[in-house]
């Protein structure tokens, strides 16, 4: 179960189907030890990074495979105090907020360095994913993971292109199941950056739109206003009727 917040501000927070390229990098840092509370800290790792995500939307299950379920969203009611209202001031009052979640889903995360200093951190990532310095959870602190972000003695992936890249967590995702679900269609969010016009893309990938990243936080953690994020579409193909 987790949470990938929406928007701060009013009575309810409900969840996106996916993470955003600043709930990753926020998860990555709390195992890195990244203190939230230091502007000089944050701004290096947000700026350090690119961000693409690979989401099964759609799941067939495994026994039957013409039987097609997507993630479930619920939600619950919780009190809270100092809210933003509107106008983005402070509540003094106690509200009754819904809370959004969304369970049975898998996603597959590319983090990009953009300098040098940064592939040293991707580096260290990987043993802090393993041991992480402060607690990681899945949006919100009572949604704890339910399987390791990485695989056993997994390292730092070279890729040559963003084909090369999209392809590699294509087939990482097509290999990944939810009890008896397999992902059967995925949607694709890939920095405007790193967009690619080839014809061995476009015969892979369908474009679906595009999507610009509003940050609605307050002070020094807005990082991510008026990003452009390409989205694709693609089917994963079952097992053939002999192969099953």
């Amino acid at each position: 179960m987790r949470s990938w917040g929406v928007c701060s501000i009013g009575d309810d927070r409900w969840t996106n189907q996916w993470p955003t390229a600043s709930a990753v990098l926020g998860l990555t840092g709390a195992c890195m030890g990244v203190d939230r509370h230091s502007p000089e800290q944050v701004t290096a790792w947000y700026s350090g990074f690119m961000v693409c995500t690979l989401s099964a939307v759609a799941y067939r299950h495994k026994r039957r495979r013409y039987h097609e379920s997507y993630p479930s969203l619920l939600s619950d009611l919780q009190t809270i105090r100092n809210s933003l209202n509107a106008n983005g001031r402070l509540r003094k009052d106690t509200i009754v907020s819904h809370r959004g979640y969304i369970t049975d889903c898998i996603d597959i995360v590319a983090i990009i360095p953009v300098h040098n200093e940064a592939e040293e951190w991707l580096e260290q990532l990987v043993y802090a994913i393993q041991q992480p310095r402060f607690t990681p959870y899945l949006g919100r602190r009572s949604n704890p993971l339910s399987a390791p972000m990485v695989e056993p003695g997994e390292g730092v992936t070279a890729v040559q292109s963003t084909v090369d890249l999209c392809d590699h967590l294509f087939w990482r995702l097509s290999a990944l199941q939810v009890g008896e679900l397999c992902p059967s269609e995925c949607l694709l969010r890939l920095p405007y950056q790193l967009r690619d016009e080839s014809v061995t893309f476009k015969e892979a990938w369908f474009f679906t739109g595009k999507d610009m990243v509003s940050d609605q936080r307050m002070g020094f953690l807005r990082f991510f206003t008026n990003r452009t994020v390409l989205c694709y579409r693609r089917r994963i193909e079952g097992p053939k009727k002999n192969e099953e």
